[in-house]
């Protein structure tokens, strides 16, 4: 795989101006050098805890899911509700990514927020 690189008017990006369409030039240009998952993000060997995922649109789970796809050791954490469904639901999510820390964390209670300090303390030192 290769990367294309586009130039809009051979301006950097901070520099960039409203154009109209039809006075747009632009400037494809092959890089020589292909790209790869590990080129852009290597974590093998890394632990990340990931907090905020609550569904397949969750920005951390696609957090999740790129750090997984890098190497990293997983481990998350969850909202809890009085009725366990957002457990059931961020672990059926994240359980391809077998992540090795599953945490309850309302980061509004502090107790839950030093459990989970406490778990990840222990587990990866």
């Amino acid at each position: 795989m290769h990367c294309l690189a586009i130039n809009l008017d051979n301006k950097l990006p901070d520099q960039r101006q409203d154009y109209p369409l039809s006075d747009i030039k632009f400037q494809v240009q092959r890089l020589d050098y292909p790209l790869s998952a590990n080129t852009m993000l290597d974590q093998t060997g890394k632990n990340a805890l990931v907090t905020g995922i609550a569904n397949n649109r969750s920005i951390a789970w696609g957090i999740a899911q790129q750090l997984s796809k890098a190497g990293a050791n997983i481990g998350v954490t969850y909202l809890p509700d009085e009725k366990g469904r957002m457990e059931k639901k961020v672990r059926d999510l994240t359980e391809p990514l077998t992540p090795s820390l599953f945490l309850p964390c309302n980061v509004q209670n502090d107790e839950q927020v030093q459990s989970t300090f406490d778990a990840v303390k222990d587990k990866w030192g």
